[in-house]
C-alpha cells in the first residue's frame, strides 16, 4: 500500500479546504493509498468530510505551526505575535526538524505534499522522501514582506522542495529543484441538479431579484449583516457557515456541509475576502466577485491583483474593517470566459511523483 504524508497549514480553514478536495480525488482514484495528514485546527471537518476513506486515512498534530496572527478586531494583523511566533519556531526548529525527519523515515512514505508547512520539505529531503509544494504562496515570501528582511531559516526549509505547484494568485519564485507547475485554479465538481434545486428554493418569491453570497472568513462568527442590506427585499444572501442571518432573507450554509461550492455556484455573484478557496470556486463556477481585502496580507494582495487583471471580479483593499461599509454593495462586472478546473493537472502531478 502507498503512503503519502500531507501536511496542511493551521493558519486558516482554506488551506484545508482545498486540499480535502486533492484527498478524496486521490482517495478514490487510488484503492491501495493511505494517507497521513498532518494537521490539527480542521481535524473535525478533515475527519467528517474524508469518513469514507477512515480505514486509509491516520492524523498526526504538528507541535510547532505559525502563519497569520490577529489583532481582536479578527482583521488587523498581529505583528508583535506573528514576530514571536517567529521567534518560537526559530528556537524550535533543530527538534521540530529532527523529529519530523525521524516521523518520515519511520513512516516509509513514499511522498510528502505539504501547504505549505516549511518543515515538511527539509525533512523529507533528509528522510530521503520526494516532495511537493501546493500553495499561491510561502511564508518566507510574506514574511519577507511583511518585516522587510529575508529569513535564511524559510528560504532555505522551501528551497528542499522537490516539485512546487504554484496556484493562481502567487507571486512566488520557482522553488521546485526539479520541476515548478504553474497549476491555476482548482475546486470541487459541482452538481448542476442541486445548484438548479437551490436556485428554485432560493427564488421562489416573485420579489427576489438576485442571490448573494457572503463570506467574511473569520470574523464571520461575530459579524451581522448591515440592515440595509437584509432589508433589501430584492435580494436572497446566501451566507458562510456560522455568520448570524438575522433576517428572512439570509440562507446560512449548513455547518457541515459537505458541498459548499454548490451554494457559491448558485449564487449570482459573491461578496468575499479574499479566502482562496472560495475564490476559486467562483472562478470555475463563472461566478463574478467583489474582494475585500487587508492591504498588509501579501497573499491577499496578489490575489486581489489576480482577480482584477484576469477581469474576474473588483477588489477593494481596505486598511480597517469599518472601511468594508464603505464598499458598494454592487454586482461586480466579469468577462464570460470559462475557466477550466486544473484539478486532473495536479493530481497528474502527485501520481508521478508516487
Amino acid at each position: 500500500m502507498s503512503h503519502v504524508v500531507f501536511y496542511i497549514s493551521d493558519t486558516d480553514s482554506r488551506h484545508a479546504m482545498r486540499d480535502v478536495v486533492l484527498i478524496e480525488a486521490l482517495f478514490s482514484k487510488h484503492s491501495e493509498l493511505h494517507i497521513t495528514i498532518v494537521h490539527t485546527a480542521e481535524r473535525r471537518y478533515l475527519s467528517r468530510r474524508l469518513y469514507p476513506y477512515r480505514d486509509r486515512l491516520t492524523f498526526r498534530t504538528l507541535e510547532c505551526q505559525f502563519g497569520y496572527r490577529y489583532q481582536l478586531d479578527g482583521w488587523t494583523l498581529s505583528e508583535s505575535k506573528m514576530t514571536e511566533d517567529f521567534e518560537t519556531l526559530c528556537f524550535e526548529w533543530p527538534e521540530l526538524l529532527a523529529n519530523e525527519t525521524a516521523f518520515l523515515r519511520d513512516s516509509e512514505a513514499r511522498l510528502v505534499v505539504s501547504d505549505i508547512e516549511p518543515v515538511a520539505f527539509p525533512a523529507a529531503h533528509a528522510a530521503g522522501i520526494p516532495s511537493i509544494g501546493l500553495s499561491n504562496f510561502t511564508w518566507s515570501t510574506v514574511y519577507e514582506d511583511l518585516f522587510g528582511k529575508n529569513s535564511t531559516l524559510l528560504e532555505d526549509a522551501y528551497g528542499h522542495m522537490d516539485c512546487w505547484i504554484r496556484l493562481e494568485g502567487h507571486h512566488e519564485p520557482a522553488w521546485g529543484r526539479d520541476q515548478t507547475v504553474n497549476a491555476g485554479w482548482f475546486g470541487a465538481t459541482e452538481n448542476t441538479k442541486r445548484i438548479r434545486r437551490l436556485r428554485r428554493r432560493w427564488m421562489a418569491h416573485e420579489e427576489k431579484k438576485q442571490i448573494a453570497y457572503i463570506d467574511l472568513g473569520t470574523k464571520e462568527d461575530e459579524f451581522k449583516l448591515p440592515a440595509e442590506w437584509t432589508n433589501r427585499q430584492d435580494t436572497m444572501f446566501v451566507v458562510s457557515s456560522g455568520m448570524m442571518t438575522g433576517s428572512a432573507n439570509v440562507v446560512p450554509v449548513p455547518k457541515f456541509e459537505k458541498n459548499p461550492q454548490d451554494y457559491i455556484a448558485a449564487s449570482d455573484w459573491v461578496f468575499t475576502r479574499p479566502n482562496w478557496t472560495t475564490v476559486s470556486t467562483a472562478v470555475l463556477a463563472g461566478i463574478p466577485l467583489r474582494l475585500v481585502g487587508q492591504t498588509a496580507m501579501y497573499d491577499v494582495r496578489h490575489l486581489c491583483a489576480t482577480v482584477e487583471l484576469s477581469y474576474l471580479g473588483e477588489t477593494h483593499l481596505v486598511r480597517d474593517w469599518s472601511e468594508m461599509n464603505e464598499v458598494p454593495f454592487t454586482v461586480p462586472e466579469r468577462k464570460k470566459e470559462m475557466i477550466p478546473n486544473q484539478l486532473p493537472l495536479i493530481i497528474e502531478t502527485i501520481e508521478q511523483r508516487l
